[in-house]
C-alpha cells in the first residue's frame, strides 16, 4: 500500500513540476539535405513562440534530439522526451523524402496524457528555402482552437509605511489633544494669570 501511494505521488509531483513550455523536437530527418531538419526546427520554433507559447530553447531541445530521433512517430516515447525537457507539450516533426518530394509531418502531443492532439503533414514537390510559410501552416493546424497558457507572475507584498502620524482618530472618552486648551490658556482660566 505505502509503494502504491509513493508512486502516485511521485508522478503526480512530475505532472505537477511540468512548465506550460513547448518542446520542438524532430523525430526523422530522411533524405533531406543538411541543414534542413535544423531550419525547419528553428522556424517552428520561431513560429509557436510568435503567438505567445513559451518554447523550450535549441540548446535544450538539442541535448535530446536524438532519443526523440529513436521514438519516430510514438507518442509516448516523445512524451517522455518532453517530460524530460521539463515540457508540457511537444511538437515533434520529421522530414521524408518520397519519390521526387519531400513529405513533412508533425505532430502535438500532450506530455503528462501521453496523448496525440494534433497532427499535421503535407506533401512538397521540394523543400523550400525559407521554411516560414511551411512552419506558419504546421502551427496553425496543430495550435487551431488553443490558448497559450497564462502567466501567473508573483507580486511583491509592500508592507506599509510606518509614520507618527495615527491613521484612526484617539477613540479615548477624554478630550484630543487638539481640543484641549494650551498651558497659557489654562492658566488664565484658572486665574493663575490674572493681574493682581
Amino acid at each position: 500500500m505505502s509503494r502504491l501511494l509513493l508512486v502516485v505521488l511521485f508522478h503526480s509531483t512530475v505532472a505537477l513540476a511540468l512548465e506550460p513550455r513547448v518542446a520542438v523536437v524532430p523525430y526523422q530527418g530522411v533524405g533531406a539535405e543538411p541543414g534542413v531538419v535544423e531550419r525547419l526546427a528553428a522556424s517552428l520554433r520561431t513560429e509557436v513562440a510568435s503567438r505567445k507559447w513559451t518554447v523550450v530553447s535549441a540548446d535544450e531541445s538539442d541535448r535530446r534530439e536524438r532519443a526523440a530521433a529513436m521514438c519516430g512517430e510514438d507518442v509516448e516515447c516523445l512524451a517522455t522526451v518532453g517530460q524530460r525537457l521539463d515540457a508540457r507539450w511537444v511538437l515533434a516533426f520529421g522530414v521524408g523524402r518520397v519519390g521526387q518530394g519531400f513529405m513533412v509531418s508533425a505532430l502535438l502531443i500532450d506530455t503528462e496524457a501521453s496523448k496525440r492532439l494534433a497532427e499535421f503533414s503535407e506533401r512538397l514537390p521540394a523543400m523550400p528555402a525559407d521554411p516560414g510559410p511551411l512552419s506558419t501552416r504546421a502551427v496553425e493546424a496543430l495550435f487551431a482552437g488553443r490558448t497559450p497558457p497564462v502567466k501567473l507572475v508573483p507580486t511583491e507584498v509592500v508592507p506599509p509605511r510606518s509614520s507618527s502620524r495615527r491613521p484612526f482618530p484617539r477613540t479615548s472618552s477624554g478630550p484630543s489633544r487638539s481640543a484641549r486648551p494650551s498651558a497659557p490658556a489654562r492658566w488664565a482660566s484658572e486665574g493663575a494669570l490674572s493681574p493682581s
